[in-house]
């Protein structure tokens, strides 16, 4: 089931995905189920500066290294209920490994809920990632995918740790662009709304609720940006919300903005 939901649920970090040095690159096919891109972020120049990260459902493996003293870095950050700035100096080269909500827990013996809203570091989590920090931030962008795609290969081939009724649910959620109900949901998965709580904070991290507006959401954001004219009356029906004012909360919710400040006028 895992194998076919990376087809419909397509998530976007806010703004141009090419600009101020950001770039994403496809993994191999046999990992497309599980990762959404590897992406580079390289700025040379010292003024502070602020990236806004909205909720895209995503969590990410990152490695970090000062342009200027040469430190490298490697941590994690979780999921996020929420948009959040980012703060710092564009002199840090950052290489990512963004998964998919239904991947991560894949590669950590941990929770998924205790990552939640925060970016750690991995010395205690994935020591061996950790200790390669410096062996990945020092070779080529072509180098450092490979041996990452390597490495998530040999790890998914060791262990089988998915979940079926989480499948379950994180499928319907997906396919109904995050538009189905928690009844539903609790319905297509056989178990009560606690068990599934429980297994959502272990596996993905947030509730069942939160995952479907965050998918909901990140529906909205791509069917905008890719759309002549958008028609927010007609977005309000789609995607089951009481009037159009109930639509912008939401979206500022994640986003920070308003739909159309960020969109215009189309």
């Amino acid at each position: 089931m895992i194998y076919d939901l990376h087809k419909y649920f397509q998530p976007m970090v806010a703004g141009d995905s090419h600009s101020d040095g950001y770039f994403e690159f496809k993994p191999k096919d046999i990992l497309a189920p599980y990762i959404k891109c590897f992406w580079l972020s390289k700025r040379q120049d010292t003024i502070p500066s602020e990236s806004r990260v909205i909720a895209d459902g995503c969590m990410d493996i990152i490695f970090s290294k000062d342009l200027v003293s040469g430190k490298c870095g490697c941590g994690f950050c979780g999921l996020f209920d929420q948009v959040f700035t980012s703060f710092g100096t564009q002199t840090t080269e950052l290489f990512g490994i963004r998964f998919y909500p239904w991947a991560a827990h894949l590669f950590f013996n941990e929770e998924m809920k205790s990552f939640k809203n925060m970016n750690i570091s991995l010395e205690n989590c994935l020591k061996a990632l950790f200790d390669i920090r410096y062996d990945i931030m020092n070779t080529t962008i072509e180098s450092r995918i490979d041996t990452m795609e390597s490495y998530i290969i040999k790890r998914l081939s060791e262990q089988d740790k998915i979940n079926d009724t989480v499948m379950t649910a994180m499928s319907l959620i997906v396919k109904t662009k995050g538009v189905t109900d928690q009844k539903s949901i609790v319905e297509n998965t056989c178990i009560s709304d606690r068990q599934l709580q429980r297994l959502f904070n272990s596996y993905i991290g947030l509730s069942p609720k939160v995952m479907s507006d965050i998918i909901r959401f990140q529906n909205i954001v791509r069917e905008s940006h890719y759309s002549s004219s958008n028609n927010w009356h007609e977005m309000t029906y789609n995607y089951g919300f009481n009037d159009q004012s109930h639509l912008i909360r939401h979206f500022k919710k994640f986003y920070g903005l308003s739909p159309t400040k960020v969109f215009g006028q189309k």
